[in-house]
């Protein structure tokens, strides 16, 4: 350890303990200047000694400041302090001076300084002075030899002063460079711990016995729409209640480490999560917090509930196929008999208006049994490019025509050079499909639908259709596509799932 070593703020702070010393000694000297024999010729003496040591401490902290020679600031400084010592001591009574302790003094203060530099200068400097000092100092011959003990105890004090000074600063300074070391690596090893949890996928969130959050990862944050910085010391329960509420059921016995949480964002969305709580723990093996990890699974949720509407469908699939061939057959001769008997005119005129409606209703029996296969019957792969701006115009020209709905204008809005692998026909009753449903949801008010296509990206093609309908209930919406689900009293339930079987069919969602 060096001057150069030395921040600006601890060699200032040295240089005013060593003036406040100084004048700490002056203001004793004063007190018990009868006491010590002082005249007051001495005692101007040490005041003008006190006025030169600050003049002096400016001048070294000015020229510390200034990063220049510093090794002569060194030997300047220390030269300069046993000088002004080596004054006070001789004007105070010579080798009898009560002052003499101040050699050790600015010893100790050169070693803090400038270490084994400025200690090895201000022990020798400290040395010829106090010597000089002896050598001119009236001793009478009888007090010589008790005088030279001391002389000689004083500085062999000096010097021992100053090797134990070094010593104990560069222990100190070995021991700033340890704490530095290890302060790096601790600082080293908190930027890791960050990166990594920050890294992780999943959400983390710490706390302690109290519920007060101690770690929050960035995972967390976008999870759950929340700021780190927000949320640190916060209870888990304002924060997160659902968390809160499985880490407590966990803590309770009545659920495992595992769980799940729904939530909704910001935007509305709901979110499922998954949830693992966990307890944290000392070295001693003693509880101090708890931790939740969580992922959200929303997609692979949707993905799973996705496969078992696909099974679910296949299996009514069957079942639809299978009705429809069994009654497809009886219905047509029902038909063909009751079509025979009108036309030979083999019953009554109220029977006739009988025979009517059963070849109605066996017609509706028929279309509903078409229908049914039509669900039943997997796509064939006839698909091709097509553009869906003139097929939807047709279909909207279709709709309009119908008397039993309501006068709705349909606006379409489709972007040039957009198209989509389908088939054509199926397109067509896609689009019947879905409109005829928004058409249908204004029960019976005028209004508008705006159907919009655009191209989304360079592999995909968005049709939006909006309508001023009342929409759809929420508790409905994970069965709109489930075949015989319908709202309306006159529905079949099976347009949207013969939509939804298409669309998907053809590698789109719905």
């Amino acid at each position: 350890m060096g001057i150069r070593d030395l921040s600006r703020v601890h060699y200032f702070l040295v240089m005013a303990g060593r003036l406040l010393l100084f004048g700490l000694v002056l203001l004793v000297t004063y007190t018990f200047a009868d006491s010590l024999h002082l005249t007051p010729m001495a005692l101007r003496r040490l005041s003008t000694l006190l006025a030169a040591a600050m003049v002096l401490s400016l001048v070294c902290i000015g020229w510390y400041n200034s990063k220049r020679f510093l090794d002569a600031l060194v030997v300047f400084q220390a030269l300069a302090d046993s000088l002004i010592v080596a004054c006070a001591v001789y004007w105070s009574g010579g080798p009898n001076s009560p002052l003499t302790f101040l050699f050790p003094l600015a010893i100790i203060v050169s070693c803090l300084v400038a270490g084994r530099q400025g200690g090895t200068v201000a022990a020798v400097s400290a040395t010829l002075t106090y010597g000089i000092l002896f050598w001119l100092s009236p001793i009478p011959r009888e007090e010589f030899i008790p005088m030279s003990y001391v002389f000689f105890l004083n500085v062999a004090a000096f010097n021992i002063t100053a090797l134990l000074t070094i010593a104990l600063v560069q222990r100190l300074a070995r021991t700033q460079e340890d704490l530095s070391m290890a302060t790096s690596d601790l600082q080293r090893m908190e930027q890791v711990q960050r990166y990594l949890v920050d890294s992780m996928r999943s959400g983390l969130i710490t706390v302690d016995r109290s519920m007060m959050i101690t770690l929050w990862n960035k995972a967390a944050g976008e999870i759950l729409d929340l700021e780190g910085g927000e949320t640190i010391g916060r209870h888990l329960g304002h924060v997160w209640p659902e968390g809160m509420e499985l880490l407590q059921a966990r803590l309770r016995g009545q659920q495992g480490p595992r769980g799940h949480a729904t939530m909704r964002k910001v935007g509305g969305d709901q979110r499922h999560l998954g949830v693992s709580t966990f307890d944290l723990f000392d070295q001693e093996r003693n509880l101090i917090g708890h931790g939740i990890i969580f992922q959200d699974i929303t997609e692979a949720k949707r993905q799973e509930e996705f496969l078992q509407r696909i099974d679910k469908l296949a299996a009514l699939g069957e079942m639809a196929a299978g009705l429809a061939h069994e009654i497809r057959n009886p219905i047509a001769s029902l038909s063909g008999a009751a079509q025979f008997l009108k036309e030979k005119g083999l019953v009554s005129a109220q029977g006739d208006r009988l025979l009517d409606l059963m070849i109605k209703e066996g017609e509706r029996l028929k279309s509903l049994t078409e229908t049914f296969l039509l669900y039943a019957r997997p796509v064939k792969d006839s698909t091709t490019q097509v553009d869906p701006g003139p097929e939807t115009q047709a279909v909207i020209h279709l709709i309009q025509q119908r008397k039993d709905l309501p006068r709705i204008e349909i606006l379409l809005s489709a972007k040039p050079g957009v198209t989509v692998k389908a088939d054509p026909e199926r397109f067509r009753q896609v689009m019947f499909n879905i409109l005829l449903n928004s058409c249908q949801a204004m029960e019976g008010r005028e209004g508008r639908v705006e159907v919009d296509i655009e191209r989304e990206d360079e592999a995909k093609t968005r049709i939006t259709v909006r309508d001023k309908g009342k929409g759809i209930n929420e508790q409905d919406l994970p069965r709109i596509f489930d075949p015989f689900y319908t709202t309306r009293e006159n529905g079949t339930g099976l347009g949207l799932s013969i939509v939804h079987r298409m669309v998907e069919a053809w590698g789109g969602e719905i």
